[in-house]
């Protein structure tokens, strides 16, 4: 339990540990932080000089120093201890994963396509960059859209001295290797174009929140959580998030909800491990806990003592527990409705209650009659939904 409390409060932001008295000792916790780090060539252009769309099933490739930790065995899907060396063929595009799948000395390997090469540079090959030659008019199978100095990739080598190539007008364009050059070779711009990497670093250090306390049954669920509400009493709620400030009441509680037959069993346990094991069932006032408990509880099994509480006293409660029932009750519901300006969306409770924060709504207060109030704290019978809880 003292593990779980722990972690359960290293979650909401303060680091804890274990004393030598057995006692959870807080200290402030380091927040998370992420960095993610990738090199690339503007015109995508890798160490090998080739374009990622070189890089179609039957290319030679090579994989770039990088990419040893991006590659695995496609028979077992496992990542290699080490990235195979020298040249391969691509055996197919994409795999299930949705990566390359390449052949390095007889073995099928997966890779990612960012992290290979195109190898078969100086020679017409598949992957490989061609246009028309200049000085062909008419191409043996016609321009098919093809226009003179278009670039295309080389997808097939075929019989007789055909090729298929791919261009960006036409995806399976058929042409004779005599009528084609590489335009790599032909182009002096490119290659006299400086080499350019960019070396990009994001980092990311935000706060974790929140969490999933899923012990075993008879482990202390409930009492561990209720360590954890009673350790935190003195500690300030957190602060609402700047997305969903002005839109929601801020609530310095707990908000417990649970199915029926346990309702009863936390109000017990409550009191068996803070009030020196008194009974709170039996004893609730109007929802509200007796003088006395060291905790400012509402209970509600049903609707009824909500429609009766003002949003002031429940925002200032230390625990508030109800059923799954009340939160399906046809007056709940009627009213959770009536609140968000007759919608059934919750987008337009939160727009509502953000006027009504703001000082510029208005919402009748109560279950009946036409009592109007302009202030939140005033507004008798809210519904949970309108508040940012604490947990």
């Amino acid at each position: 339990q003292l593990r779980s409390m722990a972690w359960m409060l290293a979650r909401e932001g303060v680091g804890a540990g274990i004393g030598e008295d057995g006692g959870a000792v807080v200290e402030e916790n380091e927040p998370f932080v992420v960095e993610w780090r990738r090199y690339w060539n503007p015109d995508e252009v890798d160490e090998s000089g080739g374009s990622l769309e070189q890089v179609v099933a039957g290319a030679l490739v090579r994989l770039r120093p990088s990419a040893a930790s991006s590659v695995w065995a496609h028979d077992t899907g496992m990542p290699v201890p080490s990235a195979p060396s020298g040249t391969g063929t691509v055996r197919k595009e994409v795999d299930a994963k949705g990566r390359i799948v390449v052949e390095f000395s007889g073995r099928l390997f997966s890779c990612l396509v960012e992290d290979l090469g195109f190898a078969g540079h100086g020679q017409l090959a598949i992957g490989s960059r061609v246009r028309v030659a200049t000085g062909v008019q008419t191409p043996s199978f016609g321009w098919g859209g093809v226009t003179p100095g278009m670039v295309g990739i080389v997808l097939k080598m075929g019989v007789e001295n055909t090729v298929v190539v791919r261009f960006p007008v036409h995806a399976s364009w058929k042409g004779k290797c005599s009528e084609l050059e590489l335009a790599d070779a032909c182009d002096n711009r490119t290659l006299a174009r400086p080499r350019v990497v960019i070396d990009l670093r994001v980092r990311a250090c935000y706060q974790v929140r929140g969490g999933i306390l899923a012990d075993k049954v008879g482990y202390g669920k409930t009492a561990t959580t209720i360590a954890l509400i009673d350790s935190t009493l003195s500690r300030p709620a957190p602060e609402l998030p700047l997305c969903d400030r002005g839109d929601f009441i801020p609530a310095k509680g707990t908000l417990i909800v649970v199915p029926s037959n346990l309702f009863e069993q936390w109000l017990q346990e409550v009191g068996k491990f803070l009030w020196a094991g008194k009974n709170l069932r039996g004893t609730m006032q109007k929802g509200w806990s007796p003088k006395g408990c060291p905790l400012r509880i509402f209970a509600m099994s049903n609707v009824t003592p909500l429609t009766k509480v003002k949003a002031q006293e429940l925002a200032e409660a230390d625990v508030v527990v109800c059923s799954y029932r009340l939160l399906f009750s046809p007056i709940y519901q009627d009213r959770r409705r009536e609140l968000a300006g007759d919608s059934p969306l919750l987008a337009d409770l939160a727009l509502e209650t953000g006027r009504l924060v703001a000082g510029v709504g208005r919402a009748r207060s109560g279950r009946k009659g036409d009592y109007y109030v302009s202030s939140w704290q005033d507004l008798v019978f809210p519904i949970l939904e309108q508040f940012f809880w604490r947990r």
